[in-house]
């Protein structure tokens, strides 16, 4: 990871939208934001931040907190047809 450039310009983009900083953190609140920022990126509708060629992206999240119980994690792998 130390030799790849994770910004948006760089040859590894990760967190593209900037994540959940100063919105989404009650209670894991941020719902779609990754998926929403995903298929933005996926469908060329990112603007600035956009990942040219991108065709893959990787999605993870969390939900169902409670605090107590019940967390339940998953991940999607989204790419493009063509």
């Amino acid at each position: 990871m130390r030799e790849h450039d994770l910004t948006h310009a760089g040859d590894f983009p990760h967190n593209t939208s900037g994540g959940q900083l100063s919105c989404g953190q009650a209670g894991a609140a941020g719902g779609f934001l990754g998926m929403t920022e995903t298929l933005r990126q996926l469908t060329g509708q990112a603007g600035e931040r956009g990942v040219a060629g991108a065709r893959t992206g990787l999605v993870g999240g969390f939900g169902m907190v409670t605090y107590d119980r019940c967390l339940c994690t998953g991940a999607v792998i989204l790419e493009t047809s063509e």
